[in-house]
């Protein structure tokens, strides 16, 4: 004897699995917000320019001050939880650095008296610092290497 599925019942367990998958799928979505929270909170406390209790640590991150003070709570355990969050933020310190490295070299090469100077002088150069021939000469080498 074959039993068959009541209309209603396929219906409410269609129901469940739609409802399953939705919660599913926020999950997924919360966790991923979690990560990416984490990572700029990560990148400025690693980043070091200010103490993570400073407004404007939590302004060069980018989030609100909710999401700011849970990340700050929660720190230890989200760490926990996403190491690979730790990581993936010093090869992203290690390519801005990198990339700071590479424009001094570009300057000191090709730049112009003053240019190299700055480069020189100051820690933190940017491609907004340098004069317009140096800054296309930049922007030229760094476009053929990518």
């Amino acid at each position: 004897m074959c039993l068959k599925i009541s209309s209603n019942a396929k219906n409410k367990w269609e129901e469940k699995t739609i409802i399953q998958k939705n919660l599913e799928m926020i999950k997924v979505l919360e966790e991923t917000k979690q990560i990416r929270m984490l990572f700029l909170f990560e990148l400025v406390r690693q980043l070091g320019y200010y103490n993570m209790l400073d407004s404007k640590a939590r302004e060069l991150t980018g989030l609100s001050k909710e999401d700011y003070d849970f990340i700050r709570e929660y720190y230890t355990c989200l760490m926990m939880k996403y190491p690979q969050v730790k990581q993936e933020v010093q090869l992203s310190i290690a390519f801005i650095n990198e990339s700071k490295d590479n424009l001094k070299r570009i300057v000191q090469l090709k730049g112009c008296k003053n240019c190299i100077e700055k480069v020189t002088n100051k820690v933190d150069v940017t491609i907004n610092d340098l004069c317009d021939k140096c800054r296309k000469e930049v922007e030229s080498y760094m476009s053929h290497k990518e």
